[in-house]
């Protein structure tokens, strides 16, 4: 029997990026868990552009669907 490692996604704040997450990563990965960042798409968008939001939640649902590969549904 196989033992499943339970996945943590790690998502970012304001004006930071997935490299926010570098030093945590590993000490994750060392308690057994696997881990996804993500960089959110309005990293790079308008401040007014108040979609982001909506792209940013649909960034982040895919990462934890089936469908990605990474988390098993």
């Amino acid at each position: 029997m196989s033992v499943q490692r339970s996945t943590v996604v790690l998502v970012h704040g304001g004006w930071h990026g997935s490299w926010c997450w570098a030093e945590v990563v590993p000490l994750l990965d060392r308690q057994g868990l696997s881990v996804r960042t993500i960089d959110l798409p309005s990293i790079d968008a308008d401040p007014d552009d108040r979609s982001a939001l909506s792209g940013d939640a649909a960034a982040v649902a895919f990462l934890c669907s089936p469908e990605a590969g990474y988390i098993n549904g």
